[in-house]
């Protein structure tokens, strides 16, 4: 959708929107506002799932980014989901054209994941080492900004094998 506006040539890579086990309608609109100092977003990670991004999405991608990397960026509402998008990104990384995953913890308008796993220490770990152990791509950890303090979270990421972290 960018094509006109970028030459794929000159970015060093993307990441996709987040991609789930199976499609997500997100959540109702509006999804997007403005307000007096700025835009607030609630989509609700909705995506066309893992199987649809396979067959529809990435065969249109793979042609156009040159040598952009991609970073598939991946949510799951449990850690066990985690390692099940994981792996599925694992085993797809040839067709997909995989260079990288970026596990979303962040997201804060999912009730039912993507904040309690970010938020909560236990959790998150548990989903990282699932996702570590499900791929052998470099992994990096989206953050979720609804903690006091990141760090005690990039930290157990790293001691988890993530390769980096993205912030917020």
């Amino acid at each position: 959708e960018y094509e006109g506006f970028i030459n794929n040539a000159a970015i060093g890579g993307f990441v996709t929107k987040t991609l789930s086990v199976a499609p997500r309608d997100g959540n109702p609109a509006p999804g997007i506002a403005e307000t007096g100092s700025g835009m607030l977003n609630s989509i609700g990670l909705a995506n066309v799932g893992w199987d649809a991004f396979v067959r529809q999405k990435a065969p249109r991608v793979n042609p156009l980014r040159g040598s952009a990397r991609l970073v598939v960026n991946i949510a799951g509402n449990s850690p066990e989901e985690f390692g099940a998008i994981a792996a599925l990104v694992e085993a797809d990384r040839g067709s997909v054209g995989c260079d990288a995953v970026e596990v979303n913890v962040s997201c804060p308008n999912v009730k039912e994941g993507g904040t309690n796993i970010g938020c909560d220490p236990r959790q998150f770990r548990d989903a990282v080492r699932r996702v570590r152990a499900a791929t052998t791509l470099p992994v990096f950890v989206k953050l979720s900004p609804n903690v006091a303090d990141v760090v005690p979270f990039a930290r157990s990421a790293a001691d988890e094998g993530a390769d980096g972290v993205s912030l917020i």
